[in-house]
């Protein structure tokens, strides 16, 4: 929509487009593996990197960082992660740009995505692992992390 007062063009539907479309795929994707992974299964091995799809439970944040199971930390987990999404979400939009826009969507799409999973499953169902150089990665993510992770680094090295 065009606010002709301005010149500024509202790109609050892409981003709410964008979230949207980022938690369907994520939560499919999830749900179609998480019955599929009962043994780790290696889909890529390269001489640098492997990509296996595990099954994994993260009841904490960020690699399993404060990782806990009663009920008042996991709404403290969700409290906090949906705060973030709706600052990234404030500072995204106020950029004005169709880029912005788009990445503001996908960070905000996989945090509400992990939001869902642990509303539902009482954790985030993690189902990737690589493994670099041939050394052992404890840790696994999952899509909606990939889709957090890539726009920060986009945003944290692009210059305005």
């Amino acid at each position: 929509m065009q606010d002709h007062t301005k010149g500024h063009v509202d790109h609050s539907n892409l981003f709410t487009l964008t979230a949207s479309l980022v938690v369907i795929f994520c939560q499919f994707v999830g749900w179609l593996l998480s019955g599929a992974l009962p043994q780790p299964i290696q889909v890529l091995s390269t001489v640098v990197v492997e990509v296996n799809l595990v099954r994994s439970e993260n009841h904490g944040m960020n690699f399993g960082m404060f990782a806990g199971d009663t009920v008042a930390h996991k709404l403290a987990l969700i409290s906090v992660a949906v705060i973030v999404c709706l600052a990234l979400a404030f500072v995204f939009l106020r950029k004005g740009t169709t880029a912005y826009a788009i990445a503001g969507g996908m960070i905000v799409g996989g945090g509400m995505s992990n939001v869902l999973e642990r509303l539902t499953l009482g954790y985030v169902f993690d189902y990737l692992n690589t493994p670099v150089f041939g050394m052992n990665n404890p840790f696994s993510y999952n899509l909606a992390d990939i889709f957090i992770v890539l726009p920060i680094a986009w945003w944290v090295l692009k210059r305005d």
